[in-house]
């Protein structure tokens, strides 16, 4: 692995990771053992389903994209171990998740970068005497099932649809080209056998609503627009009618929340769904106080990198 650091703008450190091929793709067939373990295709006991069978169930883009975070979360640790400097924040990526995609191959390095805030220097001026009023702080009584259920989505199993439309929450494959408002197609918009799950808030605007209420092989001019801060410069904010084709449409399959999904995901730290609900109810009871912290600190007047250590010790 190797690691190139810059100074950017205000007190961010930025971060280049190049991973050598080798561990990409010991990464992408762990990823791939693991989904195999998880996944229950029709014919076969779980975990004894050939691999191919297990890509074509879960859909070739939730691999790899499950192999692209399990790569990056396994060498960020080390990665950030370079910075001399502590970092405050959570490492945050530049790159989109179709560059991400795109720069992944068990057969190359792989790429990519971000930053995160680090503790920058300053003078320090009069703090003492300084109040701020807290601010109260009530748990969301849902936080417990929405986390399960997030856990569960993240374990579905793709079902093909063929009797009815694409709908909101399907997982849609298509085929789609871009091109500018005298029709010359423009590079970089244009993919094959692309998989998207139905969101609203996924890809650009409009387009999710207009692959909806598709039928298989059905093509379709989608107009939309690109970011204005959007990463390739040529495509900033410029509106482009896409020509979508829908080749293929599957439906999600939760889980069933059972004792056995739970001692899987847990990996048999706890036995039951109660279990599990009760140590997440305990853990999200003991966060308001830590998620407190931050919006206390901006309420002081003098920068708070400086007053953090006061603060967490008047705690």
């Amino acid at each position: 692995m190797r690691v190139t650091q810059e100074q950017r703008p205000g007190s961010r450190i930025g971060l280049t990771i190049v991973v050598e091929a080798d561990q990409v793709k010991k990464t992408y067939e762990k990823t791939l053992r693991d989904l195999t373990q998880q996944v229950q295709v029709q014919g076969f006991r779980k975990g004894k389903a050939p691999r191919n069978l297990v890509v074509r169930q879960v859909g070739k883009q939730r691999v790899m994209a499950t192999a692209i975070d399990d790569l990056i979360n396994g060498v960020l640790p080390k990665a950030l171990e370079e910075i001399k400097t502590k970092p405050l924040t959570q490492f945050e990526l530049d790159s989109q998740l179709e560059e991400l995609f795109a720069n992944f191959s068990t057969e190359q390095e792989f790429t990519f970068s971000g930053w995160v805030e680090v503790y920058p220097e300053v003078e320090v001026s009069e703090y003492q005497g300084l109040t701020v009023s807290p601010t109260r702080f009530f748990p969301d009584p849902e936080h417990v099932d929405n986390t399960i259920n997030h856990w569960r989505e993240q374990r579905a199993t793709l079902l093909p649809v063929e009797d009815r439309p694409a709908a909101l929450g399907d997982v849609a494959v298509i085929n789609y080209e871009g091109f500018d408002t005298e029709g010359n197609p423009l590079e970089g918009t244009s993919g094959e056998a692309f998989q998207l799950e139905l969101q609203e808030d996924q890809f650009l605007p409009g387009f999710v609503a207009g692959i909806v209420g598709l039928s298989l092989d059905e093509t379709k001019e989608i107009e939309s627009q690109f970011p204005d801060d959007y990463m390739q410069e040529s495509l900033a904010g410029t509106t482009v009618t896409f020509q979508v084709t829908l080749i293929d449409l599957k439906t999600k399959e939760l889980p069933e929340l059972d004792d056995e999904f739970v001692q899987s995901i847990s990996n048999n730290d706890f036995s039951s769904v109660e279990e599990l609900k009760q140590h997440l109810q305990t853990r999200f009871e003991r966060e308001p106080r830590s998620s407190l912290k931050p919006i206390w600190r901006k309420r002081f007047l003098m920068p708070w990198w400086r007053m953090s250590r006061l603060i967490c010790q008047s705690l």
